[in-house]
């Protein structure tokens, strides 16, 4: 069994303090310096620099002091968030938050897609041992991240094998989606006609298929040539496992990390994440590559 370890839970704790002791504060309530399950020293992985405001149900608050320390090695992390408001008379409202480990086999249909994601995007070649259903959410976020459109997971796996719809502005793609659990292996010629069968009976002029095989077979790329020639088909990608593989690699960006939920949930917030330089270092610690931007469309 491959274990994940997923830290999307928390637990946390809180106390007033007045000005001059949030460090005895922190220590207080258990602020550390190494990782509560392997003991790494933690990194720090988001550091903002402007002032942040809090809004909760019943108040407004002034947020003097936000990080988050993680672990290259496991993910565990913690955070803290010290604010004023008026609640509390003058002084400080110190929280200090951190992840509760949850572990999965990675072949279990339950396991959280962001870890998932990231397990993947570390672990290229443990995509295939994956659970199906679980390889069709991957591949639909990557897809909605890559695209930056919506993709909508379908699952009608009697009805031709189309998994996902891929929404743009101007048309709906089918996509396909087959995960093989043999190294080495190719994806056949029928996959493709299953699809195109698809796309002749409802009108899509484009549609994919992802795969986890190391290629395609010739005869399913003949295909694709031979239908795309006739007319009858404006574009049709085959993806395999080293495009996929990149796919993964240039959306990792965009996967949010596990104590992304301790914040608002505002897209402006994500980006002052995926800005912030702490947290870029933290994912080269970590071995995930950051990337800034991607010009390139599948379609």
């Amino acid at each position: 069994m491959k274990t994940l370890l997923d830290y999307s839970e928390h637990k946390s704790c809180s106390d007033f303090c007045d000005s001059g002791w949030r460090s005895s504060t922190l220590e207080q309530l258990g602020c550390r310096e190494t990782c509560a399950f392997c003991f790494a020293t933690l990194a720090k992985a988001f550091a903002p620099a402007a002032p942040w405001t809090l809004h909760e149900q019943y108040f407004t608050a002034s947020v003097t002091n936000l990080w988050v320390e993680a672990c290259p090695h496991c993910g565990w992390w913690q955070m803290e968030m010290t604010y004023e408001h008026e609640i509390a008379g003058g002084g400080r409202f110190v929280s200090l938050r951190s992840g509760v480990l949850r572990t999965f086999d990675i072949a279990h249909q339950e396991a959280p897609l962001a870890a998932l994601r990231e397990y993947v995007t570390k672990h290229p070649n443990q995509m295939r041992d994956i659970d199906p259903t679980s390889f069709e959410r991957l591949v639909a976020a990557v897809f909605r991240d890559f695209q930056h459109a919506e993709v909508v997971h379908t699952g009608r796996s009697h009805d031709g094998g189309i998994d996902l719809l891929l929404v743009l502005t101007d048309n709906v793609m089918p996509i396909q989606v087959k995960r093989r659990v043999t190294p080495g292996s190719s994806e056949g010629v029928r996959t493709v006609r299953e699809l195109f069968g698809v796309m002749f009976r409802d009108g899509y002029r484009n549609a994919a298929v992802v795969s986890s095989a190391d290629r395609f077979s010739t005869s399913a790329k003949r295909e694709v040539d031979q239908v795309i020639a006739s007319g009858r088909c404006d574009r049709f990608d085959l993806v395999d496992f080293g495009r996929f593989r990149d796919l993964l690699n240039l959306t990792a960006a965009e996967t949010m990390p596990a104590w992304r939920g301790q914040l608002l949930p505002d897209d402006s917030i994500s980006a002052a994440i995926r800005a912030d330089v702490a947290y870029q270092n933290y994912l080269r610690l970590t071995g995930l590559p950051v990337v800034e931007s991607h010009n390139e469309r599948l379609f």
